[in-house]
């Protein structure tokens, strides 16, 4: 913001907005059109922090952390191994609406490469999700 007084003298103001991630927080229904299955996003201590279990269908063992940034957040890269591939988890971009106060997210987008072990190479599948909030 720019502001000067009646002497004309200006100055400029940056506004930072936080978003506090627990407003986000709730169990979610993801569709894509390969995946259907429920997750939960977890609101954390630090703003414009949220985490996510069972994210993209891996298993509540398994914590993605990402980071809002205005109404869309960036999930961290990760990689999960299971007994017989690897799975990196990547690209990650989620978005978020309010509609009187009430926070929902609404999609995510992510990359997600399958590589067998033992293997250097894999597919690559580009998952577009809509996301319903199940509940308050």
């Amino acid at each position: 913001y720019s502001v000067s007084d009646k002497a004309g003298n200006k100055t400029y103001v940056k506004r930072t907005v936080n978003v506090k991630a627990t407003k986000l927080s709730s169990q979610y229904q993801a569709i894509s059109d390969t995946k259907n299955y429920e997750l939960e996003a977890i609101g954390t201590s630090t703003y414009n922090r949220i985490t996510f279990k069972n994210f993209g269908n891996f298993g509540t063992q398994n914590i993605f952390y990402s980071k809002i940034n205005g109404k869309s957040f960036t999930i961290d890269t990760k990689t999960i191994t299971d007994g017989t591939n690897s799975y990196r988890i990547f690209d990650a971009q989620g978005y978020y609406s309010t509609d009187n106060s009430i926070y929902k997210i609404d999609s995510v987008v992510y990359k997600e490469t399958i590589i067998p072990l033992g293997s250097t190479t894999g597919e690559t599948t580009v998952h577009r999700e809509k996301w319903t909030k199940i509940g308050n």
